[in-house]
């Protein structure tokens, strides 16, 4: 339909028409940003904890290595499942490891052998559900504002890569002893956006 009322399709505008999309979009963004700060903050806690270089390594690996190995198998499980429930799980599961990986850094003493688990259990988890965002784009919009979608969820993922580490330093120097526990604890909440996001999904349906 081609008039002069309306954003044009396949613009990013068109796409945000869309209820569902916007939903997803903006927890999906919510969630990233969180996962960003945890990532930038990662780092500091892990030398702050062992003054090695080595053991920061290995977080750093264990976080994002298995986007290297796993997101193939991400991509198959997005194919062979509902797609929204995979998006709102898999966000779901990193939300609960990150809370248990802001309680480990809370204590007094944090076990370095559990903080590695709960890291790795993350970077799993959000390998597994990474290519769930593009394979669900189709059916959130039509096939004409595709486009738009795709190009907003570009965006998002490197708007997302700079908030993130910009808003996680900042608490994490402005929060005292505690500050990674903190910047894990918020990372945990903001992954609550994806099960509100879907439960407003349904409401629609």
């Amino acid at each position: 339909m081609s008039g002069g009322s309306g954003p044009r399709p396949g613009t990013a505008q068109a796409a945000l028409r869309h209820r569902d999309f916007r939903i997803i979009y903006l927890c999906t963004f919510a969630s990233n940003i969180g996962t960003w700060m945890q990532n930038v903050v990662l780092g500091a806690f892990a030398y702050k904890l062992t003054r090695s270089g080595t053991f920061v390594s290995l977080l750093y690996f264990c976080q994002l290595g298995p986007l290297l190995f796993l997101s193939m198998w991400g991509g198959v499980l997005a194919d062979a499942v509902d797609r929204r429930r995979l998006l709102v799980s898999t966000q779901v599961a990193q939300g609960l490891l990150s809370l248990g990986l802001a309680f480990a850094a809370f204590a007094p003493d944090p076990p370095l052998a559990g903080i590695t688990a709960l890291v790795l259990a993350v970077g799993i988890a959000n390998a597994l559900g990474a290519p769930g965002m593009s394979a669900v784009l189709p059916t959130l919009v039509p096939r004409e504002d595709l486009t738009g979608a795709v190009a907003l969820t570009s965006i998002q993922m490197n708007l997302s890569r700079v908030i993130g580490p910009a808003i996680g330093g900042v608490l994490y120097a402005t929060l005292g002893a505690k500050g990674a526990a903190w910047v894990f604890a918020i990372n945990a909440a903001t992954y609550g956006f994806a099960v509100i996001g879907r439960s407003e999904e349904h409401t629609s349906e």
